[in-house]
């Protein structure tokens, strides 16, 4: 055992500091004592691991506050401007930097968080008003392009739903109209279908959200009506739950009837990953 104890310039002897040397095995350890605090820093060699006020570190670093409470505290180096921004960088085995946190310092946000994987792609962002936006979340709206005219009856349509509004991480296929789930979770959908000359003597109408789990109907009578609508519009929607690479598309079927009903480019389809 090896101690050093160490006195400075205005210092009496209650603020005496002491580095210990534990020379007791083959793995040296390292302790640094101060102003009654055994253990103000404490690197156990032989396990790889560090510990602030603790000589039991669970991890590689292990940080015990002092009293009732822990504070890790990081500060910019330079003056304020997005060139100080704050990094917390994670690395695999390998030394490849695989997720990052980051702070930022600049005028217009600081204090805001931004979480980044695979490196340097924002997948999430707290801004210093606290709003979250997650600009890798799925969430489309899609509608067709032109009126539709006179379907056929007693026939399941697919909706032709080609223009994309907005198709945020690319899940929505405007050539087949269908969206994809890249992860298993819970989705809403919602369709609303914008109709123009819908007949009084059909059976009904009826719209679907299909998904590869399940079919979600919902259906009007126009047979209780006086006279064709020149304008009328279903609202559907579902919290759907899906797997990954599950499916997702709209249809419609007039049962019966006079064909003349149409649908406009009004008619749109959009969805979100919820959870």
């Amino acid at each position: 055992m090896a101690l050093t104890k160490v006195r400075g310039s205005g210092l009496d002897s209650s603020q005496e500091g002491a580095i210990t040397f534990n020379e007791g095995s083959a793995d040296v350890d390292f302790r640094v004592e101060s102003n009654g605090n055994t253990h103000a820093l404490f690197v156990d060699a032989g396990n790889d691991k560090v510990g602030v006020g603790t000589s039991s570190p669970d991890g590689a670093l292990h940080v015990k506050g002092i009293s009732d409470h822990g504070r890790i505290v990081l500060e910019s180096g330079g003056t304020s401007g997005s060139d100080n921004n704050m990094f917390m960088q994670f690395h695999n085995g390998g030394g490849t930097e695989i997720a990052q946190i980051e702070i930022g310092e600049g005028a217009s946000n600081e204090g805001q968080i931004a979480f980044k994987t695979g490196g340097t792609t924002t997948a999430m962002t707290i801004d210093k008003d606290g709003h979250i936006t997650k600009p890798l979340q799925s969430a489309f709206l899609a509608h067709t392009s032109t009126t539709r005219y006179n379907l056929a009856i007693n026939n399941d349509h697919t909706l032709i739903l080609d223009t994309e509004r907005f198709d945020q991480n690319s899940d929505y296929n405007n050539s087949n109209y269908r969206f994809t789930a890249p992860v298993t979770g819970k989705y809403q959908f919602n369709l609303t279908v914008y109709m123009n000359q819908v007949p009084t003597n059909a059976s009904y109408i009826q719209t679907y959200i299909v998904t590869s789990n399940r079919v979600y109907y919902a259906i009007v009578d126009t047979e209780a009506y006086d006279a064709s609508h020149s304008f009328f519009t279903l609202n559907h929607s579902v919290l759907a739950d899906m797997d990954a690479n599950d499916t997702c598309h709209s249809l419609i079927n007039q049962g019966g009837g006079t064909v003349q009903l149409d649908y406009t480019s009004d008619t749109h389809l959009s969805g979100f990953l919820v959870c």
